[in-house]
């Protein structure tokens, strides 16, 4: 599983770290082609999407948070800011996009 975490180092300071190499890529835009589902995070931090556990974090539940459904990959978005991205395990069809208001009786 791999994660992407904010830089700790402001961009100006990060050319005087010692031994230190600039990206070879870029962060990837999300792209038009890429399906978006919404979903909010229960207590336990983890959603379902296509039939794939996805672990955000219990630091986030509550939030209403956006999973882009890319070919090899899903990216966590709360907002602008990426939460987590994971590799794409299933291929099942993704049924639900919007967070659905559930009721308890």
């Amino acid at each position: 599983m791999v994660n992407t975490l904010p830089a700790p180092v402001p961009p100006e300071q990060r050319d005087q770290i010692s031994g230190a190499r600039s990206p070879c890529t870029t962060i990837i835009p999300p792209s038009a082609q890429s399906l978006r589902a919404q979903r909010k995070v229960p207590a336990d931090g983890v959603v379902m999407v296509g039939g794939q556990r996805l672990r955000i974090g219990r630091a986030h539940a509550g939030k209403t948070v956006t999973i882009l459904i890319e070919d090899t990959g899903v990216r966590v978005l709360d907002g602008e800011v990426e939460l987590s991205t994971h590799d794409r395990t299933s291929d099942k069809p993704i049924r639900q996009f919007k967070v659905v208001a559930r009721t308890t009786k």
